[in-house]
């Protein structure tokens, strides 16, 4: 049986929710039984929310890197993550005030990973950026990603980066991908 984990949207009163489905293909097993796609709603993730891009914001410039190959060196696989999570949120017009960046409506806790509304620290929250999700289970997925070296190595380490709705400079994907599969 073959499974796909992605993250899906409905439309509930002109509002946009997030969730995490799996997808299964079903083999034809026995008489009677049908094979085909089956799919499984695993869990809620929340409201979506499109911040537009408002700053063109260099990487490079924003944290101060004059060598990327240093940048990369020096810098375990989380840091350099957690920078590219806080750049992207920064482009979005979110600001920092020490482990939280926020805009207008919604909190970034670089900690627990976790976007929750102004209003409500209950409300979960995603954010549909570039093209993808960014939430608490599209980061911690990036961070906790284990892959093998091999001929799909690079494609599933660029599809977590774009599932996350994370926009990596060339540069640095290719000194973190080269740092994580020596």
């Amino acid at each position: 049986m073959f499974r796909l984990v992605f993250i899906r949207k409905k439309k509930i009163q002109n509002k946009e929710y997030a969730y995490i489905v799996e997808n299964r293909w079903k083999k034809r097993v026995s008489k009677g039984s049908k094979k085909g796609a089956r799919q499984k709603v695993k869990g809620y993730l929340g409201r979506v929310h499109r911040p537009e891009a408002r700053q063109d914001v260099n990487f490079f410039s924003h944290f101060s890197i004059a060598n990327v190959e240093d940048y990369i060196a020096n810098n375990e696989k989380i840091t350099i993550i957690k920078d590219l999570v806080r750049f992207e949120l920064i482009r979005h017009g979110f600001e920092e005030a020490g482990k939280l960046l926020s805009n207008e409506d919604i909190f970034f806790d670089l900690d627990s990973n976790e976007f929750f509304a102004k209003d409500n620290k209950a409300k979960k929250i995603v954010l549909e950026l570039n093209e993808g999700f960014m939430c608490k289970e599209t980061i911690e997925n990036l961070l906790n990603l284990k892959v093998r070296g091999g001929e799909d190595a690079g494609y599933k380490l660029a599809n977590a980066f774009v599932e996350a709705g994370i926009a990596v400079p060339k540069e640095v994907f290719v000194g973190f991908f080269s740092k994580v599969f020596k």
